[in-house]
């Protein structure tokens, strides 16, 4: 018995494993709307990309959001009243409701413009399209849709944004 259900934990945990995103992955191409229009994964993303998944009654989400938004602004400075894009940024929230979705964004003062919701939480396509398992889901994508990190959390994010703008300064 005991080798049933350690042979059945062995293949949950594969199976669970296999469905999620990892580093190395390459998201398909694929097209979403937003609050702002179409958005697209094309074969070749004009920079890199950061992906946070969360939802307003998730207190996760909100603090990785946070983490997040105090890191925007670092990695796409205000020069002489211009945004410098090293990076593009989408939140998808899995809210079911869109008051609440568009009050959380408009509370949190998230400064990317693309926002990302079909108000079908965990029946939405996007689940399926982007693997999701758990909330919150942060994702960082390189020009080539290649996944190069994923689910760092609030304390690795501040790290890995100053070594992207480090590599971003040395490679202009």
């Amino acid at each position: 018995m005991r080798l049933i259900c350690l042979f059945c934990l062995t293949c949950c945990l594969f199976i669970t494993k296999a469905q999620t995103l990892a580093i190395g992955d390459t998201l398909p191409t694929m097209e979403w709307q937003t609050n702002i229009g179409s958005y697209k994964l094309d074969s070749v993303l004009p920079r890199p990309l950061v992906i946070v998944v969360w939802a307003s009654w998730n207190p996760a989400s909100i603090e990785i959001l946070e983490a997040v938004k105090q890191q925007y602004a670092f990695v796409n400075p205000v020069k002489r009243g211009v945004e410098e894009k090293n990076m593009d940024f989408l939140d998808i929230s899995l809210d079911l409701n869109a008051d609440i979705h568009n009050l959380t964004i408009k509370r949190e003062n998230l400064p990317w413009l693309a926002h990302l919701a079909d108000y079908k939480g965990w029946e939405s396509e996007l689940v399926t399209q982007l693997k999701l398992v758990k909330l919150p889901t942060v994702l960082f994508i390189n020009q080539n849709r290649t996944i190069f990190i994923v689910d760092p959390d609030v304390k690795q994010l501040r790290n890995i944004f100053s070594n992207i703008k480090q590599n971003m300064s040395l490679s202009n």
